[in-house]
């Protein structure tokens, strides 16, 4: 059976989309950006944030219950209620120690019924002295048996990924070039699966 791994936000969740609408649009009530205009992650051109500033309001909203909510991604929760039992599944994931047990606590509760391993990849604020076991996420990949294919919205992501071996499937957003809508990038991980079955 082939093991996916999942990236988590704005892949299995629209995380940047909830923080635009439920963080960023109170905040600057005067900008006229729309999340469609987000052509950077972090958004700090598209947005004209500093680092410090936008860290700062995406740590306050993953600590909000706001983050807690997030609905599951209707057409990733979709194909999963079709094909979910056909695979294993991992989640990959990026995001502050801080966080991570409310994202892990969101993943099983919205997809445990299939997701079996859920990895850290600390994303470091300042201050942080944490051991420094993974590079990127190809590196978590890297120890993990039998991973046929990630799926992740970080073109960066994607390339750690294949560099050690594992296919990438690209999901659209604003601030990558993946062609398409995510219904076309989960039509490219069923073929990708089936030319590896």
């Amino acid at each position: 059976m082939l093991t996916i791994a999942w990236d988590r936000d704005d892949v299995l969740c629209e995380l940047m989309r909830s923080w635009f609408v439920d963080a960023f649009r109170p905040a600057h009530p005067d900008s006229t950006a729309s999340f469609e205009d987000i052509a950077d992650n972090p958004p700090l051109t598209s947005l004209g944030m500093t680092r410090q500033d936008y860290l700062g309001s995406l740590d306050a909203f993953r600590a909000s219950p706001a983050f807690v909510d997030m609905p599951p991604a209707p057409d990733v929760l979709d194909w999963f209620e079709r094909n979910g039992d056909n695979y294993r599944h991992v989640v990959v994931t990026a995001t502050t120690l801080a966080s991570a047990a409310d994202a892990a606590a969101w993943t099983f509760r919205h997809f445990g019924r299939w997701v079996r391993g859920f990895h850290l990849l600390p994303a470091l604020r300042d201050g942080d002295d944490l051991p420094a076991h993974d590079a990127d996420k190809g590196s978590i990949l890297a120890r993990l048996d039998g991973v046929a294919v990630l799926v992740d919205d970080s073109p960066k992501n994607i390339a750690a990924a294949e560099a050690v071996g594992v296919p990438g499937v690209l999901v659209p957003q604003p601030w990558n070039d993946a062609p398409g809508t995510l219904t076309d990038a989960l039509g490219r991980l069923d073929a990708l699966l089936a030319s590896l079955d």
